[in-house]
């Protein structure tokens, strides 16, 4: 899937990651390939993603919005 993180002062990764786990209001999720498309409110916490080379990046960040689109796309505005 494409991942692309951005804050509202610069893109902080753009590429392909085969997963993605956050903090949502309802608790810890995790995105893979092929996920239904969604919406929905990050909380404060770390995004946790891994790229198809199985490299794990953390990144802690404050909360944001996370939308998952049909085409294996995943946005997620996040404030650093």
């Amino acid at each position: 899937m494409h991942l692309s993180i951005y804050s509202l002062r610069e893109t902080i990764f753009e590429g392909e990651a085969t997963s993605v786990s956050l903090p949502t209001p309802l608790g810890e999720m995790t995105v893979l390939d092929h996920h239904i498309p969604m919406v929905s409110a990050v909380s404060p916490g770390q995004i946790h993603y891994v790229l198809p080379d199985s490299t794990t990046t953390v990144l802690p960040f404050n909360g944001g919005i996370l939308e998952v689109r049909p085409e294996s796309s995943v946005i997620v505005l996040a404030n650093p």
